[in-house]
């Protein structure tokens, strides 16, 4: 009976992999590289200035405060945005007046805000090349693209998830020597070596990809399960999540003039209360008596509404205020644990790296699952059209994204900068070279294939540090002068990265022509 479960669940587990197995591919590498979704934003745009090293936050917050002044007067609510552990540029942020009496601290908006980065050292406004950066590489493994992104690419991507969660518990069942397994490495075995790699990267991160499964499907709770707001709030969403998620309440104008108190003042209060660095400025109905202050640092906890990262100030006498911070629900609490969990922005830069390192032990457990069915079929099955389709869509995958990923980063330095929607055409440019990597992949013998894509890959990554030399001020003995460590650390991941594809490649051509 044990063993007639155990071999259903080996069916299941290898079937539910393979059906999805491409798509959480593409999810969990888009999504490991969003762990660093700001510092690859940052490489993205050259323009910006580099770390402004020799300003305080005080100076900084006087500097975005004299500018706003300036260009927003009109406006009731003020961001002021300060250089932090992963963004080193200097923004400020802000909303076209309403007629409206009362202003809200909240986020929740029907417009767009007004965003623009400032330079310390000039104060002048820098405008950075149109880029979707980083951040459209990490939206990409939850939202997809080129579909609806709050409907049809979310239920694609929850229903994959659902069948990785699957996948994952019913390799726990069918491995009963799981731990042992862990241990044992069979080289040069062909399949039994592939069975080995896929147990060694499933097992060294499996809470973590259990843990990222899970709160992915948790991430999206409310969309994937609308029946409550539509049973117990007669359908309105909006009630339910303002219950769910309260926010601040809205501060109401007196239209009475008084200038704001000192910024510097408020932010050296800020710090000493926190013990650090702040992250972020919010001024509400500026230069009216009903003025509010509220001053937030980055994440330090999992709970993102929580009171210990949030302050808040009268903006004329400068105190502190305690009433304006919402409770949050039980529920909402729980949540905010679980999607904390997922994003990680808690984490410091050691943290991030396990995290970033978890996302690439998924990538290559899921990519090794995918060869583990080529390889298990190719001597009795090899003439088929399913399986040279599945070997070919491996390819594709596994060795083609990231030649689809480089030249997003390489059409990003190519491209003209005055094109119209530039940051589209970037994108574009990752999945027109992904469609010829997978047109290459059938149109090649599938060995020669896989070493060229691999090849192709680690030229491609190795190239993109050098090529800042010629195209942007941003190169590494510029970052590395200026002491711009971020800068520093993404150009060494791209060598590092390249290095490694070329010797996968250097390793696949060796063992095809044994």
């Amino acid at each position: 009976m044990k063993e007639t479960f155990r071999k259903s669940m080996g069916w299941f587990h290898t079937w539910t992999g393979l059906v999805v197995g491409w798509l959480l591919f593409f999810i969990f590498l888009t999504g490991t590289l969003g762990y660093f979704e700001k510092e690859i934003s940052r490489w993205m745009k050259p323009e910006l200035p580099m770390a402004p090293t020799e300003f305080t936050n005080q100076e900084l917050s006087q500097i975005a405060l004299e500018h706003l002044k300036k260009v927003a007067s009109d406006s009731r609510n003020w961001n002021i945005h300060l250089p932090d552990s992963r963004n080193d540029s200097l923004y400020v942020r802000w909303y076209k007046s309403t007629d409206s009496n009362q202003t809200s601290l909240s986020h929740r908006r029907s417009t767009r805000p007004i965003v623009e980065v400032l330079n310390p050292s000039t104060k002048e406004v820098v405008t950075p090349r149109q880029t979707g950066g980083g951040a459209v590489l990490y939206r990409m493994h939850y939202n997809l693209h080129y579909v609806d992104a709050r409907s049809t690419g979310r239920y694609i991507v929850g229903i994959a998830a659902m069948f990785m969660l699957i996948a994952l518990l019913t390799g726990i069942v069918i491995h009963k020597n799981i731990f042992k397994d862990f241990f044992t490495f069979r080289q040069g075995k062909n399949y039994r070596s592939w069975l080995d790699g896929h147990m060694i990267t499933g097992v060294l991160a499996l809470p973590f990809h259990v843990m990222i499964t899970y709160s992915g499907l948790a991430f999206f709770l409310f969309f994937y399960t609308p029946f409550i707001p539509l049973v117990n709030y007669n359908g309105k969403m909006m009630h339910y999540i303002q219950e769910a998620f309260p926010s601040e309440r809205p501060i109401k104008l007196t239209h009475l003039a008084t200038p704001l108190t000192p910024i510097s003042s408020i932010v050296s209060k800020s710090e000493a209360y926190f013990g650090g660095p702040i992250n972020t400025i919010t001024i509400v109905n500026q230069g009216d008596s009903s003025s509010i202050v509220r001053v937030t640092r980055e994440n330090t906890t999992l709970l993102s509404g929580d009171r210990v990262d949030k302050l808040y100030f009268s903006g004329i006498s400068g105190d502190i205020i305690d009433s304006l911070s919402p409770k949050q629900p039980e529920a909402s609490k729980v949540r905010s644990v679980l999607t904390g969990l997922h994003r990680g922005d808690f984490a410091n830069t050691f943290g991030r790296w396990l995290y970033f390192l978890s996302g690439v032990l998924g990538t290559v457990m899921i990519a090794t699952g995918l060869i583990m069915w080529v390889k298990k079929r190719e001597l009795k099955q090899k003439d088929k059209f399913g399986f040279k389709l599945v070997n070919n869509l491996n390819i594709a995958s596994i060795a083609g994204l990231p030649v689809a990923i480089a030249s997003y980063f390489w059409a990003n330095r190519l491209i003209p900068l005055d094109v119209p929607q530039r940051g589209n055409v970037e994108v574009d440019t990752m999945f027109i070279t992904w469609l010829a990597m997978l047109l290459f992949a059938f149109a090649l013998n599938s060995k020669k294939s896989w070493y060229i894509q691999f090849f192709l890959a680690g030229i491609l990554y190795l190239l993109l540090p050098i090529s800042n030399f010629f195209l942007t001020d941003r190169h590494l003995v510029a970052t590395m002068t200026h002491g711009d460590w971020k800068l520093v650390w993404v150009d060494l991941t791209f060598f590092i990265t390249g290095a490694i594809f070329c010797l996968i490649g250097y390793t696949v051509r060796r063992k095809t022509q044994l």
